[in-house]
């Protein structure tokens, strides 16, 4: 039997594997990977070089924009985009570039209601499309730093008359900044980046409709989509520049400071002071469509949560055409019907709760995982797990901050102690091996980071029986066998319970895929021992106090009766992946 340990090891493809150093020294609260000196020489540039839109140009664009013929608008900006394009990426003629409140206006088209679920006619929601195309045109071409995103999406508001204003500094002239200012609802108070509040509350509603409100979900997830790929993207190239610079100085002996990563989009996005907490971003992350959880991530758009059907029962008599306030005057009669009869909008949770009468037993259980909230599971895992904590170990290691927003250890912590409040059905997505998008060294950390606070006192250290494997914060057969799988939970709840055997399978299952693993009686005991000790534990809350109700004869009501459902399953998987090891060992001996 081998014991051989899968540990969590950083590697450059999962830089938030942060628990062990490069050197594989133990890591302790505030160690990273120092990455302030390049191994190699900086890679060149994969963008073109960017110059700004001619002013008669610009202007024919923003007259296009404030009289509300976006398409028009969008086709002179990618047609100048992507003139005099080279026969290899970043090469040709500088890109034009449009001044940032246009990206911006742009951005908020690509997600706005009124051109994508709320659109009086079909062909509005090509406004939707091609802003998002010319956005991802824009970051692959121009790429992040040249064609300013920093600027362009920022969630300000300054105080004279409401007007934004982008990338303004102690150098910049407020005059030309009021040029570039765009008229229009779209680009001011109906602006994403005026009533999103900021990234953290926009990521918390948008996970939300992954959950509740899948009409919204469907365009919301490209859009999140495209800004993880602009945070990362903007991550690089500035590194690249900052490492490119510090190589150009030739000062031996001088660590890079990294200059425009103190200026990177992400850090503008988790530089706000004590507004928020790391807590708030990582519980943003795993919203999940609860009442509480629409509480605090709320409609980021007016009324954003209700389809073109359902706006045209509720208009008003008044038949007025005035796009710019969201009055279409009868264009819904035809809309109405077509979207109804065709895109008929799924139930939500708080649906299938209501109906006349009493509430049965299924409608008082929580319902399973929506498709939409499946989707979403790689965008959470990958901002909480590889952008974010990248960011923060750079941040830690080279920019030297003041007062560090979160020491790299608590990264991990954080957005274990916000999946660990999610209900068993919406926790098992987030903790399954079988198809995760991290690397194998971040699934370990995060699993064993969920799994400590359930552990029993009665529980043997980790480091006392594999002290190699603990010391990189991996994970190993032995581990297993004697500290994780014979235990119950630290307390009788059924859902504590059902989430303990959850990771503890999925940790089985990692060993098992990464190292040599055979049958053997201890292994056996040790997992029977646990299952049945989850399940008398889960048994012994219910003593003397029956259920009562319809859920009597299911076995539990609400979402009680649903943990219990996913504790017996995962104590039927782990017993079934015994007897087939059990299975294979036996024809591998014969």
């Amino acid at each position: 039997m081998s014991t051989s340990p899968l540990t969590a090891l950083p590697s450059s493809s999962s830089p938030a594997s942060f628990y062990t150093p490069v050197g594989g020294s133990p890591a302790t609260a505030g160690d990273c990977t120092n990455l302030s000196t390049p191994a190699t020489e900086p890679a060149s540039s994969p963008y073109r070089d960017a110059r700004p839109l001619p002013r008669e140009l610009k202007e024919h664009c923003q007259i296009f924009f404030e009289e509300q013929m976006y398409n028009a608008g969008i086709q002179l900006l990618d047609s100048l985009l992507c003139a005099g394009a080279g026969a290899r990426p970043g090469h040709g003629k500088p890109a034009c570039v449009p001044p940032p409140p246009q990206i911006a206006l742009l951005a908020t088209l690509a997600i706005h209601p009124t051109h994508t679920t709320r659109v009086a006619e079909r062909a509005q929601l090509l406004v939707a499309s091609e802003a998002l195309q010319y956005l991802r045109n824009l970051l692959a071409i121009a790429g992040p730093v040249n064609a300013n995103l920093r600027a362009a999406f920022e969630f300000r508001v300054s105080s004279r008359g409401g007007r934004r204003h982008y990338g303004l500094d102690a150098t910049s002239d407020e005059d030309d900044v009021d040029e570039e200012h765009i008229h229009g609802r779209f680009a001011n108070e109906s602006s994403l980046w005026t009533r999103g509040q900021d990234l953290w509350k926009v990521l918390g509603w948008a996970f939300n409709c992954s959950a509740v409100h899948p009409h919204r979900w469907r365009y919301w997830r490209p859009w999140l989509e495209f800004l993880m790929d602009a945070l990362e993207a903007d991550f690089d190239e500035r590194q690249r520049l900052d490492l490119e610079a510090h190589e150009r100085s030739a000062r031996d002996g001088e660590d890079c400071k990294f200059p425009l990563l103190r200026e990177s989009l992400l850090m503008s996005h988790i530089n706000t002071g004590n507004r928020l907490g790391l807590k708030t971003i990582m519980k943003s992350l795993c919203a999940e469509g609860s009442q509480a959880s629409l509480t605090v991530f709320q409609e980021v758009f007016e009324k954003e949560s209700k389809s073109a059907a359902q706006a045209s029962n509720k208009r008003k008599r008044e038949q007025i055409l005035d796009l710019d306030n969201d009055k279409f005057g009868d264009y819904y009669d035809d809309g109405a019907s077509m979207y109804s009869s065709q895109e008929s909008e799924p139930p939500t949770p708080e649906k299938m709760a209501r109906g006349p009468g009493r509430p049965s037993a299924q409608a008082t259980r929580s319902p399973p995982p929506s498709a939409g909230f499946i989707e979403s599971i790689p965008l959470r895992l990958h901002c909480a797990t590889d952008l974010f904590p990248s960011f923060l170990q750079l941040a830690r290691a080279s920019l030297e901050l003041p007062k560090p927003f979160a020491a790299l250890h608590e990264v991990y912590g954080a957005f274990a102690d916000a999946v660990r409040e999610l209900r068993a059905p919406l926790f098992a997505p987030f903790v399954s091996t079988r198809a995760s998008p991290l690397p194998v060294a971040s699934q370990v950390s995060l699993l064993r980071a969920l799994l400590e606070p359930f552990l029993p006192r009665a529980s043997p250290y980790p480091g006392d029986v594999d002290a190699e494997a603990d010391e990189e914060n991996g994970v190993s057969l032995a581990i297993l066998r004697e500290c994780y799988l014979p235990f119950a939970a630290n307390n009788n709840a059924v859902e504590a319970n059902a989430k303990y055997s959850l990771v503890a399978e999925n940790l089985v299952r990692l060993v098992w895929a990464e190292s040599e693993v055979r049958h053997a009686p201890e292994l056996q005991r040790a997992v029977e021992k646990g299952v049945r000790a989850r399940g008398e534990k889960a048994r012994a809350r219910g003593r003397g106090r029956p259920p009562r109700g319809p859920a009597a004869s299911e076995g539990g009501g609400g979402d009680e009766g649903v943990a219990r459902e996913a504790l017996d399953r995962s104590g039927e998987r782990l017993l079934t992946m015994m007897r087939v090891l059990e299975i294979d060992s036996a024809g591998a001996s014969d």
